[in-house]
């Protein structure tokens, strides 16, 4: 575990993760989001963290099977803690709609609708959370093909309007 760790607190810490990521179209979207909270709210105005909501997969694989999924909510139910103890401004789910059940199953009370009306549910998603001041939308990830690219500037839109109502800051 030791080592682990300390391999994660190199790669945050030392290694400039967001910096060195260019390969990455993860991190480039990490740093996209990041970078829209900056110029719109300031620096370090919006707290936002990245985050797993499966915290155990498949070894050299992606995605899940169903055993391991049911490991995971059963044995390993944290997602919905680590919130509550990071209690960030916004959440972006880069999830794809295939893991709006494990959002749920950590968030039952969560509720899942389209964004924008002239895109579908799929694609762009709205998280609302009762009794909760989080932001928070739901879209693919951004090395599914180029689903997320084509909601990306709405995705941005949405998290600016809803921001700026949690903020009480002007749109421009």
């Amino acid at each position: 575990m030791t080592d682990h760790l300390e391999r994660y607190r190199r790669f945050f810490l030392e290694e400039n993760y967001l910096g060195s990521s260019k390969k990455s179209v993860f991190w480039r979207a990490v740093k996209d989001f990041d970078n829209l909270f900056s110029e719109r709210f300031g620096s370090g105005n919006v707290a936002s963290v990245w985050n797993n909501v499966a915290k155990i997969g498949l070894r050299d694989k992606k995605g899940m099977s169903e055993s391991v999924r049911n490991l995971g909510h059963q044995f390993f139910p944290v997602f919905a803690r680590e919130v509550e103890i990071l209690a960030p401004d916004v959440i972006i789910f880069m999830t794809g709609p295939d893991r709006d059940r494990d959002i749920l199953h950590h968030f039952p009370s969560a509720k899942i609708e389209r964004a924008v009306e002239r895109i579908p549910r799929r694609q762009l998603a709205v998280v609302g959370f009762l009794n909760s001041s989080v932001v928070s939308i739901r879209t693919y990830h951004p090395g599914y093909f180029s689903g997320f690219n084509l909601v990306r500037s709405e995705a941005k839109a949405v998290l600016k309007q809803k921001l700026a109502t949690h903020f009480r800051a002007p749109l421009f």
